[in-house]
C-alpha cells in the first residue's frame, strides 16, 4: 500500500506500475524534498490507477457496494483532473482496461489541461485566480470550447485562492462541492436509462 511516507523508489519499482513508475519520478530526493512522496506525489499515483478502479469498482465489487455505472462521475484534482478529464474522453480502454460507459460528467479542480478533443463529457471545472500551477485563464479557455462543441460545461473562478483548496471550507470558494455534486446530478438525471 502506498502512503503519504512510501519512499519514491518503492513507486518506482512498484509492479503494479511498472516501468510508469520511473517516469512519474525520474529524479529522486530533491524533486520532493525527502525521499518520501507527500501529499501530491500519494495523489498523483492514485488518481494513475483510476482506471483500474473503475474497472475493480464495477466488476468486482458493484454488488457489495450498491454502485453501478450508470450515471457516475469522476473528479479529481491538479493531476488526477487530468486524468479524470483523458478518462471521461478517451475511455478506459485506452488506458488497458476493459471499455466501460464513459461518465455523466467530469469533475475537475484546478488543472491546467488545455486540450479539447470534441469527445468530452459535459466538464465541471474550480480554480483560484492565485494558482501559480494552474492558470484559471487556461481553464476558463477550455470550458469555452466545450461548451461551444455544444456539451455542458461549468466554471467556478474563485478570487484570492492558491492551488490546491481542497473544500474550500472557510474560503470563497465554500460550497463549491455542493454546486459540482448539482452539476453531476443534472447531469446524471439527463442520461438515459439513469
Amino acid at each position: 500500500m502506498v502512503t503519504a511516507r512510501t519512499h519514491v523508489t518503492e513507486v518506482i519499482r512498484d509492479p503494479v506500475l511498472g516501468k510508469a513508475g520511473r517516469l512519474l519520478f525520474p529524479v529522486d530526493s530533491w524533486y520532493w524534498s525527502g525521499d518520501v512522496l507527500g501529499d501530491l506525489g500519494y495523489n498523483w499515483y492514485m488518481r494513475l490507477n483510476t482506471q483500474t478502479t473503475v474497472d475493480v469498482v464495477n466488476r468486482l465489487h458493484e454488488d457489495e457496494l450498491g454502485v453501478t455505472m450508470d450515471g457516475y462521475s469522476l473528479w479529481g484534482g491538479s493531476a488526477g483532473a487530468r486524468m479524470a478529464a483523458w478518462l471521461g474522453s478517451h475511455g478506459t480502454e485506452a488506458f488497458g482496461e476493459r471499455e466501460y460507459p464513459r461518465p455523466a460528467a467530469v469533475i475537475m479542480q484546478y488543472t491546467g489541461l488545455s486540450e479539447v478533443y470534441g469527445n468530452e463529457p459535459p466538464t465541471y471545472n474550480c480554480v483560484g485566480t492565485r494558482d501559480g500551477i494552474a492558470s484559471w485563464r487556461t481553464m476558463d479557455r477550455r470550458i469555452r470550447a466545450i461548451k461551444a462543441q455544444g456539451t455542458d460545461a461549468m466554471i467556478e473562478v474563485f478570487d484570492g485562492l492558491p492551488h490546491g483548496f481542497g473544500l474550500g471550507v472557510g474560503t470563497v470558494a465554500e460550497g463549491w462541492l455542493g454546486n459540482a455534486a448539482a452539476f453531476w446530478e443534472r447531469q446524471a438525471g439527463e442520461r438515459p436509462g439513469c
